[in-house]
């Protein structure tokens, strides 16, 4: 009897051990799971910064506000817009999280302030809407614009009003791609350059591109507006 309670002793206690060797392996064997995938992380985050550093360097650029660009690229209406009409233009970003004006603006992007233009919005006394495209150390003569536009008068509309009207906000409103295409007037100097500058859609970036294309593609017109 008491060889039968200790024969059942050991065999309890070689169950338990097995027991034990089993949780042992699998908790090893869990163990080199989470390693082979920590190790396969790490090489697809080295892998991946080489290819970047690699491109990088095949562009040229170097500047960590460009490479941040790149890595995440901007396409806004009025881009889209250009691309969809084959109008070649080059995007211009600077650092920027809220609106500044024009001149400071072009102190940012280095353009010349000469064929840095802004855009305005303004409403006739027929409730239609007009967009004049000045240089941006220029202010709308309203009187002129009035007169150009075939209205008794215009006046700018508030600046709360311009994301409903446009779909673009103050200091990111572009003449192209607004939510409709309303008459557009450019300053007659825009047709002086061969490029000019204007909003992109989006604050912190311009496009610069040929003005002609830009008011065919409006089917804008050119006159004396500003003061």
């Amino acid at each position: 009897m008491l060889n039968l309670y200790f024969g059942n002793l050991q065999l309890n206690r070689c169950i338990w051990i097995c027991y034990g060797l089993i949780i042992s392996t699998l908790f090893r064997f869990v163990q080199c799971i989470f390693l082979i995938f920590f190790f396969l992380s790490k090489v697809a985050k080295i892998d991946g910064k080489i290819s970047v550093d690699i491109a990088l360097k095949k562009k040229n650029v170097y500047n960590p506000v460009e490479v941040m660009n790149m890595s995440k690229e901007v396409k806004t209406n009025a881009m889209r817009m250009l691309d969809k009409h084959h109008i070649r233009y080059d995007m211009i970003q600077y650092e920027c999280d809220e609106f500044i004006d024009g001149l400071h603006t072009a102190e940012k992007t280095g353009a010349p302030v000469e064929q840095s233009f802004k855009t305005l919005v303004a409403q006739g006394k027929s409730k239609q809407y007009y967009v004049f495209v000045v240089p941006i150390a220029e202010e709308v003569q309203l009187k002129q614009a009035a007169k150009v536009a075939g209205e008794k008068s215009v006046e700018l509309i508030p600046v709360k009003e311009i994301t409903k009207i446009t779909g673009y906000v103050r200091g990111g409103c572009s003449p192209v791609g607004m939510k409709k295409q309303f008459p557009t007037v450019f300053h007659e100097t825009a047709l002086l350059y061969g490029t000019i500058c204007v909003s992109a859609g989006k604050i912190g970036h311009q496009v610069e591109c040929d003005p002609n294309a830009l008011i065919a593609l409006l089917r804008a017109k050119t006159a004396d507006v500003i003061v």
